[in-house]
């Protein structure tokens, strides 16, 4: 069933208030791995296995992290060098983590940026008291598989309701993981890499034979760090807080080999680096932000900064924190004892600030979503689809708010709703438009309710945007399906 609805000037809009959501990241695709002990997969080689999470919110299992084109598998990283079982990987980043400190680790968010992280916490953590990740102790399925994401402080072009926030990206149940899961590791880069040797080949990231190079660390436990080649750590002795890095040459990946030792990354041997995010875009050198184990040989913030390049690259393992001194991993809800388990970092630019600059990464390639169609030959596509769940709809009902992301100003656009087979029939819908504000953040929030019968709930709902500008050249742009679960 379709349901066309039209609305006026549906990119120049944003709500007076910012009804309650889960934030502006909440629809991004995401690669993440699970710990042994979750049953994902095929046996004996979940381990190392990297899946994805897509957009929007879905009940199906996720699938491996695959294409054609570029075997983003952590398997198919050691398949040739060893046979399964394969090692834990804890920690991973494509190094596209555009991390927004300078050299002493202090939060510096560049003008008409907008920053944000995206993590996952270990099985026990419990948070401050009252914040998101607070809240999901004694949920089912806890918070050890879901997804959190935190706005910085600093950040242009977004309401200030998201700034210094964490939000639940995605509930478990939102993308099909069993309850008993725990997500270890994070990253957003390797699902645009998908995109771009698939569907999206403009995106505008690294291609072969100039290939991504992956980083990452192993799970250190004696019995985990046994299943590694030996010869691998090179002279040091085996350790979960080393990192290792391996390339892609268009047909296979090189051997892991270590990036940096423990030592250089201010830590020692004993301690289990458990969550990456690489920075190799930054010009001013590569960056790295990492959390080691809690509970483990040392005590540490939750959130440390190394930067090799920095005149001070002899100090690591600093603490990331704002100008006043306040930590980052605090402001994030991450309490002493807690335990980040897998991150990775966003920048997108803000609307209207684009210089073309390498390493800017627009909002629309950040949610890892492929790039609008165009019904006009010759004119650019830049319509994304966007949501804010709503956590309070009314009885029986669905409720987000639908975004179109870098879309024209002004003219005329529509929703295409897509409801199952199953249902041939038309569901009252509630559509309502806030007062034009023109803003760089977003160009057209929209609330969206949908009025569903019990039997309907949990199924999936497929969503589009067009929009059609008011003046010539009439340039169709339809935005790529969202995917949402009505729940």
């Amino acid at each position: 069933m379709f349901v066309w609805l039209s609305a006026s000037a549906l990119s120049s809009m944003l709500p007076a208030q910012i009804p309650p959501s889960d934030g502006p990241a909440v629809a991004m695709q995401l690669a993440f791995g699970v710990d042994p002990a979750t049953v994902l997969g095929v046996a004996g080689v979940r381990e190392a296995q990297l899946f994805l999470k897509p957009e929007g919110f879905r009940v199906a299992a996720p699938a491996p992290l695959l294409t054609p084109l570029l075997d983003l598998s952590v398997a198919a990283m050691f398949g040739a060098f060893m046979a399964p079982p394969y090692p834990d990987v804890d920690a991973i980043s494509l190094g596209t983590d555009l991390i927004p400190a300078d050299c002493a680790g202090v939060v510096t968010i560049p003008p008409g940026h907008w920053n944000f992280n995206v993590f996952s916490v270990r099985r026990g953590t419990v948070g401050v008291a009252g914040g998101a990740i607070n809240l999901e102790v004694g949920t089912p399925g806890g918070n050890e598989a879901d997804f959190f994401h935190y706005v910085y402080r600093g950040s242009s072009c977004i309401p200030p309701e998201f700034i210094g926030r964490t939000f639940k990206l995605a509930d478990s149940s939102d993308y099909g993981l069993p309850l008993v899961a725990e997500v270890d590791a994070v990253d957003l880069g390797l699902p645009l890499f998908l995109l771009q040797a698939t569907l999206a080949p403009s995106l505008g990231l690294p291609v072969c034979p100039t290939c991504p190079t992956v980083y990452f660390s192993f799970e250190g436990s004696v019995a985990n760090l046994a299943r590694v080649p030996p010869g691998w750590f090179g002279v040091g002795p085996p350790s979960g807080a080393a990192v290792f890095a391996s390339t892609w040459n268009g047909l296979v990946w090189s051997v892991p080999a270590v990036a940096f030792t423990p030592l250089a990354l201010g830590l020692t041997p004993c301690e289990d680096l458990d969550a990456l995010a690489v920075d190799a875009y930054d010009p001013t050198g590569l960056q790295l932000l990492y959390s080691t184990r809690a509970g483990g040989c040392v005590l540490r913030d939750e959130l440390l900064f190394f930067q090799p390049s920095c005149p001070t690259s002899a100090i690591a393992a600093i603490p990331l924190r704002y100008m006043d001194g306040t930590r980052v991993a605090r402001d994030m809800g991450i309490d002493l004892g807690d335990d980040v388990d897998g991150i990775c970092v966003g920048d997108p630019i803000c609307q209207g600030n684009r210089s073309g600059q390498s390493g800017e990464i627009q909002l629309e390639r950040t949610l890892a979503q492929p790039f609008a169609q165009s019904l006009t030959f010759g004119f650019p596509r830049g319509l994304a689809l966007q949501a804010l769940r709503d956590r309070t709809p009314p009885q029986n009902g669905f409720g987000y708010t639908l975004i179109t992301v870098n879309g024209h100003r002004g003219g005329a656009g529509a929703l295409l709703v897509t409801v199952p087979a199953a249902y041939p029939f038309v569901f009252p819908l509630q559509i309502s438009f806030q007062v034009p504000i023109s803003s760089p953040f977003a160009g057209a929030p929209v609330s969206l309710r949908l009025v569903l019968p019990p039997s309907m709930l949990g199924a999936d709902l497929i969503l589009q945007a067009a929009t059609l500008p008011a003046s010539p050249p009439l340039n169709l742009r339809i935005s790529h399906a969202l995917r949402l679960l009505a729940h």
